[in-house]
């Protein structure tokens, strides 16, 4: 799949593609993807992994249309290698529609991002300090509004660094919330 057919993010809206993807290997295995097509033995090296465990999750990647075939070159003693890619830079779920068991599976990440973002906050005003319900409220708005913004995002690339697509998507949704909501958080991002 040439670069300029990848999407920038595929939202997943399915939950059987989400519960693809609860494999944390295969989500490491796109992110590697995202920069450069790999060939099993290279993902199996670098991953720590056999080449058939490699293979196996390549498999069903590719069934379900995250992965494709970019090339194919000879390898050592003339056996031909298949360089993989991903079908997009990153991977949303988007939780609005997913059955309770997905949701609650993807919520320590969902989890995780929103504290990222508080304590970069905190950062800038040390008596930020919220609390469970705070962040559990922010987590929720802050990914169904990365689902609105990503939504946007479902283009061929334009930006080739993954990680300043994901910077670029963040921000933007971190905008839409604190613009509907969560008065602190505005107060003190405004005042930095």
């Amino acid at each position: 799949m040439a670069l300029n057919r990848r999407l920038s993010v595929k939202l997943i809206r399915k939950p059987s593609e989400a519960k693809l993807l609860s494999e944390p290997m295969r989500r490491e295995m796109l992110r590697l993807m995202c920069k450069t097509p790999m060939t099993e033995t290279q993902l199996a090296k670098m991953l720590g992994l056999r080449t058939p465990t490699i293979g196996h999750h390549l498999s069903a990647l590719k069934k379900n249309g995250f992965v494709s075939v970019s090339r194919q070159e000879p390898g050592i003693h003339g056996i031909v290698e298949k360089y993989y890619e991903s079908s997009a830079q990153l991977y949303f779920i988007d939780g609005k529609n997913m059955p309770l068991e997905i949701v609650r599976y993807y919520m320590p990440v969902v989890v995780e991002r929103a504290r990222g973002v508080l304590a970069c906050v905190k950062m800038n005003d040390r008596s930020f300090n919220p609390s469970s319900e705070y962040m559990e409220q922010f987590a929720l708005a802050f990914a169904n509004n990365i689902s609105k913004v990503a939504e946007r995002y479902d283009t061929p690339v334009t930006v080739t660094d993954p990680e300043a697509c994901i910077c670029q998507l963040y921000s933007e949704a971190l905008e839409g919330v604190v613009k509907a909501g969560f008065k602190e958080l505005r107060e003190v991002i405004n005042a930095v």
